[in-house]
């Protein structure tokens, strides 16, 4: 029994081992993404080049390794274009916000969409106990303190990331309800396609500008490609396969506060204590929304494997 029980403690820590690189990972985005866009990067430009390079490095990996991923029906096909321009509008409007308020801001209430896939599944039927309103009573609570009593947070950048949060949790309850028999590959391969081909329209409608790429922008963009985004998949679908999605679920709320973290290490961004109180009240809402909310719970194998 004693050999038994050492591999399984082995699996243990090495799927939280994955799970901590991926939320650490995930984490560093805002703060690059800040960074390109201060060196003059503009957002759609950005955009286009991570999910572009991203795009390169997935399919050239599919072909690789599973070329069967490749094929998939007309509806599933459609489903994951759908999904696929939800999550362009998603990752634009929160990398837009980052010219309109501090990253920490936006990383905060970017986290709340886990209280909008609720709302959304209610829709369909989800009982809203007075536990479940105790929990949006938190959520908004914290963000009327994050945004700021007297408004001192910039309305633009506000709605964006609120823009990004929704597309995110439409996203995710689409996949949830009519995709759950496609391998996740398969709807990262498509999805991660077509935000590139959405970016890509973007850009010419724009006239095609190309901005002078110097090594400040060439090495936080390929960390953000490479590490930020193939790595941190690769991790993310080692962990799941060690210790399940719902464990994985329960370091969301660290994501943020490490983003929160390199934000005001690195980018001297401070936060006033009514914006870190209703911070607070904002994790804690997500954290009893991914402990306790049922329905939500079940959406936690689509968040750790659709990731982008």
């Amino acid at each position: 029994m004693a050999s038994s029980a050492l591999p399984a403690r082995s699996l243990s820590w090495a799927g939280m081992g994955f799970a901590l690189s991926t939320a650490s990972l995930f984490s560093l985005v805002p703060y690059l993404t800040t960074v390109i866009l201060n060196e003059g990067l503009a957002p759609l430009e950005l955009l286009l080049i991570r999910y572009g390079l991203s795009g390169i490095i997935i399919v050239l990996a599919t072909c690789l390794d599973k070329p069967a991923l490749l094929r998939i029906s007309l509806r599933n096909l459609g489903l994951c274009l759908l999904c696929g321009v939800l999550y362009f509008a998603s990752t634009w409007a929160y990398t837009a916000a980052f010219t309109y308020i501090h990253t920490s801001i936006a990383a905060i209430l970017v986290s709340i969409y886990p209280l909008l896939v609720f709302l959304l599944l209610a829709l369909r039927g989800e009982k809203l106990t007075w536990r479940n309103s105790v929990r949006l009573a938190l959520g908004l609570s914290g963000i009327y303190l994050v945004i700021g009593p007297g408004g001192s947070v910039n309305l633009m950048g506000v709605l964006l990331v609120f823009t990004s949060a929704l597309s995110y949790a439409l996203y995710l309850v689409l996949m949830q309800w009519f995709l759950k028999a496609v391998p996740a590959k398969s709807i990262t391969l498509y999805v991660t396609l077509t935000i590139t081909f959405c970016l890509g329209v973007g850009w010419l409608l724009k006239g095609a500008p190309v901005s002078s790429m110097t090594m400040s922008i060439w090495l936080p963009m390929l960390f953000l490609v490479i590490g930020c985004t193939f790595l941190a998949q690769l991790f993310l679908f080692r962990a799941v396969n060690l210790m399940g999605s719902a464990q994985i679920a329960l370091l969301s709320p660290l994501e943020t506060l490490l983003a929160l973290t390199w934000s005001a290490l690195f980018l001297r961004e401070n936060l006033s204590f009514l914006q870190m109180l209703g911070s607070s009240l904002i994790l804690i809402s997500m954290f009893l929304a991914v402990f306790r909310l049922k329905e939500v719970k079940r959406l936690w194998r689509t968040i750790a494997r659709l990731r982008l």
